[in-house]
């Protein structure tokens, strides 16, 4: 067909084609090389995929979604569950990493794990040396360790509210002071013993700071077992009838009452008592 020139050609009227032939020279004015190349030529050069009329198409598109190619020579695909706002990269699903995971410059091994997020915040016990496994667990008990790597429990006769630390059995505390007063309630640390004849290494059962002993007709003591597990106590006789003698330096050495005159100590009926310590210097009891 006759050429044109561009100027000879009304806008809108027409359309091109693949079998269009464009004119190209080198230099005008000159005698340089003239190309001619067809519509197609020009798309397959760009990378248009022929036509002319390919247009890359962007599907299931969103605000900061990681564009990937849907396998095809124009489609691209926005993954609704993988997006970066710039900052951050965030994964909705799971992730695999072939060679290596690195967060702030260090490497991170995830090989031999998977864990679900139920594992990580139940504790889950089939999570192998990830998480440890409470023992005996209940609400507000206090953990202590098992004395392996992994091993948690929980202890039932300590328990913290958040606002009261309850204690069932001997607290001992070795140093240290309390900013309020401690109460313990008497019927917390007694024990209520009959006794009578003549007793030696006297053991009154339980452990305890307050032992309300009854006395039976005349009871006579001679020495307390020295592995009792207290440090004090206070020792009563609540019978009505009977008085209580300690007996000054008599029974096995280590569990003798050792009193300041040196003499018998009687507990009279109806509340006779005594202050009991242990001097762990000479390993027996002091009567104060």
């Amino acid at each position: 067909m006759a050429l044109k020139r561009i100027k000879d050609f009304p806008d809108g009227s027409g359309s091109l084609t693949n079998d269009d032939i464009f004119i190209f020279m080198d230099d005008p004015s000159g005698t340089s090389v003239t190309k001619k190349i067809s519509l197609s030529q020009i798309s397959a050069s760009i990378g248009g995929g022929g036509g002319g009329t390919s247009n890359v198409t962007i599907s299931n598109s969103g605000l900061n979604r990681v564009l990937v190619s849907d396998g095809s020579t124009s489609g691209i695909v926005g993954q609704a569950n993988l997006s970066f706002n710039g900052s951050l990269l965030n994964v909705t699903g799971s992730g695999n990493f072939n060679t290596a995971l690195t967060v702030n410059n260090t490497g991170v091994s995830l090989v031999g794990h998977t864990h679900t997020s139920s594992n990580i915040t139940d504790f889950n016990s089939s999570v192998s040396g990830l998480l440890p496994t409470i023992e005996n667990s209940g609400d507000n008990r206090l953990l202590t360790s098992t004395g392996t790597t992994t091993g948690v429990n929980a202890e039932s006769n300590a328990t913290f509210n958040g606002t009261t630390l309850s204690v069932s059995g001997v607290f001992v505390a070795t140093s240290g002071s309390f900013t309020q007063r401690l109460d313990f309630p008497l019927s917390y640390f007694t024990v209520s013993p009959a006794v009578s004849g003549t007793v030696n290494d006297w053991n009154p059962g339980g452990v305890s700071d307050v032992i309300r002993a009854s006395g039976h007709f005349t009871a006579r003591i001679n020495g307390l077992v020295d592995t009792y597990g207290v440090d004090a106590l206070l020792l009563y006789n609540v019978g009505t009838s009977g008085s209580i003698t300690l007996t000054h330096a008599s029974g096995t050495a280590n569990n003798q009452f050792l009193v300041p005159w040196l003499g018998d100590y009687v507990l009279d009926p109806n509340g006779g008592a005594a202050l009991i310590v242990r001097d762990k210097v000479v390993n027996k009891w002091r009567i104060t």
